[in-house]
């Protein structure tokens, strides 16, 4: 198996809604172990952090928590689907500018579509190939660049007197 390693290319780091040199966050929901497994090894080669929830309870939970850069969200979760977990994140001012790319099995005609009215603003379809995988985050972060910095670090700032 080979990987490809991006810095060994002098590809810099992706780019960060956290700032300058932050090295992006990407929220994986997945149910399947294998596959969030796959995903994150496959993203942390990139140069990507990458955080996994096994369910849409944890994936919001971990939205909300950490904040990260995007989101990749399964369609079809045990308990709460992913679209309705989209909902929900986008119905909160603190998150909604949070890409969420809809990452799925579901492949029929007209689907993509119903994913993309539900809040995502990107979709994979299952099976992918791995650079595809890397393509739809670098996508996201650039179409989404977010806030400078995350509303907790302006609380954080000194107040002028």
């Amino acid at each position: 198996m080979t990987v490809d390693w991006p810095y060994a290319e002098g590809r810099g780091r992706p780019a960060s809604r956290r700032g300058v040199g932050a090295t992006p966050l990407v929220l994986v929901v997945e149910d399947h172990t294998l596959i969030s497994v796959l995903m994150r090894d496959t993203l942390q080669s990139y140069g990507y952090r990458v955080l996994i929830a096994h369910d849409a309870q944890e994936g919001i939970w971990l939205t909300w928590a950490r904040r990260p850069d995007v989101i990749l969200m399964d369609i079809c979760l045990p308990g709460m689907s992913g679209l309705e977990a989209t909902r929900i994140i986008k119905s909160s001012p603190t998150l909604r500018q949070i890409p969420i790319v809809a990452v799925t099995a579901h492949a029929m005609s007209g689907d993509q579509e119903k994913i993309l009215a539900g809040g995502c603003e990107g979709y994979l379809p299952k099976p992918f190939r791995m650079a595809d995988l890397e393509r739809v985050v670098d996508e996201a972060l650039k179409k989404h660049p977010g806030p400078r910095l995350l509303p907790s670090a302006i609380e954080d700032l000194p107040q002028a007197s």
